[in-house]
């Protein structure tokens, strides 16, 4: 936010706006700037708004007396923040050397990278990068998926076909931010696509981050697969996704990105089909009031719902801030549903909502919740005995429930640690799989990184470490497997193959709804 000209000023990064506010003259009168997805720092001096894009890595000048654009400059990375002093303009850039630099050097930038992983004479004609948040509560989470991805490269002696292949790990977050930062992914994605011999990209880890990274990639046709992406938005339209995002995220019109992990419409379904499963012919849908991913979700099993029969009840959105949702849960009583489905988040006061609706509906109503709910020892600390018995949706299917290939990758992953330490094998087998899907799309090129992107697009695994699936014409995954939860608000029974941050709950069963359920293509 900034301040000049008489107006407040805002930027909105994902919409690509600047937001002028004015409130001379008694009245509030609002207006808006296109200056193009991912401008984030604002400033006003010189007479000017100054707007850094930490995605495009430009610094753009608006004319407060015609609320345009009058310049726009393209700086050597992604900017961050601006500020204006007495004598000019000044603009913090992330990255640690200029992206156009890094394709004259041996490897990626040292940090935010680390150093080439490779064994054999002289250096890797290609290389894979991961881009995982090495910083904040996903670390742990990441040490794992670098580990795994290691693991799998040593297996194939560095080698995929003809080519030798390294790898280097990249982090995406910061202390301050203790996850990803856009920009840094902006940066990132810069320096990727700069280096020639990168010929894939792990990650990333976090939707939002690849939101940005995708058109990057796009523009120099670098694949890139995601181990842990399920924004619907990434590869289709979402009920939430802005006009024309489908356009912006695939420049060139080709696929390049794709994704081994359950987008969230199918997390939905799945939650649809287990409502008709347990018998509930009518069911309300209860929506956090704030967030697309909670929009997306409720949308999504609403039209699985009735595609499949069901009756639907809204949905009802639930405040965040509510002190109190027994209204809420007496007006869900009403209705007559036998079911009641989740939408949001249990930090979005989920154990408060849990509460009310034991409370009123009683413990035997049948409550499923959207994967938002997953941190089950943060459920059962925010709600106490009502968790007990929710039905909690988790993409992907529990590891003890793997096939021969994933069992062995876990026994080898099981070794990279010392006694008493176990990775996580959950978020470690989605990054091999990942990885091997990478090495065989580089063994069956032609050396470029248009044929990798192809071959990585029509791949079909058999029997791999996740199983066996393709990819659809949009880049994901099918067919899409989904575990559903129990909670255990006593925390006995937890299933062995039941994701680390599920501790907890045991697994009730694994469905793998159709697509046709909340897809039209």
């Amino acid at each position: 936010v900034a301040g000049g000209a008489g107006s407040g000023w805002a930027t909105d990064p994902i919409d690509g706006l600047v937001w002028r506010v004015d409130s001379r003259r008694g009245q509030l009168t609002m207006r808006t700037i296109a200056v193009g997805f991912g401008a984030t720092g604002i400033a006003f001096g010189h007479g000017s708004v100054w707007v850094s894009n930490g995605v495009q890595g430009t610094l753009t000048r608006i004319d407060p007396r015609t609320n345009r654009p009058s310049r726009t400059i393209s700086l050597v990375n992604a900017a961050q923040s601006v500020s204006v002093g007495a004598e000019g303009v000044w603009v913090s850039v992330g990255g640690s050397r200029p992206a156009a630099a890094s394709g004259t050097t041996d490897a990626l930038p040292q940090p935010p990278c680390g150093n080439i992983v490779f064994e054999g004479a002289g250096k890797p004609r290609f290389l894979i990068a991961s881009d995982l948040p090495l910083q904040g509560g996903s670390r742990a989470n990441a040490l794992s998926m670098i580990e795994a991805t290691e693991l799998v490269l040593r297996a194939h002696a560095f080698k995929a076909g003809r080519f030798t292949v390294g790898y280097q790990f990249c982090d995406d977050a910061t202390a301050q931010a203790g996850g990803f930062e856009y920009e840094k992914c902006a940066a990132n994605a810069s320096a990727y696509v700069a280096h020639r011999r990168v010929f894939g990209l792990i990650g990333a880890y976090n939707s939002d981050c690849s939101l940005v990274q995708i058109p990057i990639a796009n523009r120099a046709s670098l694949a890139m697969i995601s181990p842990s992406n399920s924004a619907i938005g990434l590869t289709r339209a979402a009920p939430t996704s802005p006009r024309g995002e489908l356009a912006r995220l695939y420049p060139t019109g080709e696929r390049h990105y794709a994704r081994i992990f359950p987008a969230d419409d199918m997390q939905a379904a799945a939650g649809a089909l287990l409502a008709r499963r347990l018998g509930c012919a009518r069911t309300s849908i209860l929506q956090e009031r704030y967030g697309g991913y909670a929009i997306d979700v409720a949308t999504s099993f609403a039209r699985a719902a009735r595609r499949l029969g069901l009756t639907v009840v809204g949905p009802t959105r639930w405040d965040p801030a509510a002190t109190s949702y027994a209204p809420l849960a007496r007006s869900t009583g009403r209705a007559g549903a036998s079911c009641v489905f989740l939408a949001g988040g249990v930090h979005s006061n989920g154990g408060r909502l849990l509460r009310d609706l034991r409370s009123t509906l009683g413990q035997e109503i049948a409550i499923i919740a959207s994967d938002g709910f997953s941190r089950v020892s943060d459920v059962v600390a925010a709600a106490g005995p009502a968790a007990d018995g929710l039905y909690v949706s988790v993409p992907g299917v529990p590891t003890d429930r793997l096939g021969p290939a994933g069992q062995r990758f876990i026994e080898r992953l099981s070794r990279t640690r010392p006694a008493g330490e176990k990775p996580s094998f959950y978020w470690g087998t989605y990054a091999a799989q990942a990885a091997e899907l990478l090495l065989d799309a580089i063994a069956n090129s032609d050396g470029t990184r248009a044929s990798v992107r192809r071959n990585l697009l029509k791949a079909r695994v058999e029997n791999g470490i996740l199983g066996s699936f393709g990819f659809d014409e949009n880049g994901d995954v099918e067919p899409s497997s989904i575990t559903i939860l129990r909670v255990r608000a006593g925390g006995e029974g937890m299933s062995p193959g039941t994701p680390d941050f599920a501790d907890g709950a045991i697994v009730d069963r694994v469905l793998t709804p159709p697509a046709r359920l909340v897809r039209d293509d």
